[in-house]
């Protein structure tokens, strides 16, 4: 499991399929959870206090949630691998 998968299956979870609505369920703005989306870009990601309510709204283990994050995070190729696998 990636941070994209990771939200995307909070999108799919969400009360109305949306992005405003996993943004809604996880009390964030609109725009927080779509710099998330769009991390590539922004450099955007949840911050520990939104770990565990991303971890409820998709149903995955905290622990998968959090190496997802840092995955994503990480710049180094062979540390992000890692971490995706411990995300799986």
């Amino acid at each position: 499991m990636n941070f994209d998968n990771t939200l995307n299956l909070a999108i799919q979870r969400s009360p109305r399929l949306s992005g405003a609505s996993a943004a809604d369920k996880l009390q964030v703005t609109r725009t927080t959870f779509s710099r998330w989306v769009r991390w590539r870009e922004t450099g955007k990601f949840p911050g520990e206090d939104k770990i565990q309510p991303l971890a409820e709204l998709t149903g995955l283990p905290i622990n998968k949630v959090y190496f997802a994050v840092m995955a994503a995070k990480c710049g180094i190729t062979e540390i992000q691998q890692e971490l995706e696998a411990l995300a799986a």
